[in-house]
């Protein structure tokens, strides 16, 4: 994919999600419940860009690589 990326044949976007408040969930609420809000995060960001893989790099921060254009990815 490096190769085609760097011949112009294909385009690439990285995005970072960030999950606001995380800290103050868990604080108020409880691990479970921060967890279950990442959960859905996730589920939201997968649910929209459904061929373009997702990792959870650490915390609140989640990453995607998007391999569609925006428009393309919501149809």
């Amino acid at each position: 994919m490096e190769e085609r990326i760097q011949k112009g044949e294909k385009k690439l976007g990285i995005a970072i999600v960030d999950l606001n408040f995380l800290k103050k969930i868990n604080d108020t609420y409880g691990h479970e419940k921060g967890n279950l809000a990442i959960k859905k995060l996730c589920f939201i960001i997968c649910h929209i860009f459904q061929h373009s893989p997702v990792f959870r790099i650490g915390g609140d921060a989640n990453m995607y690589q998007q391999k569609k254009s925006m428009k393309a990815a919501r149809e």
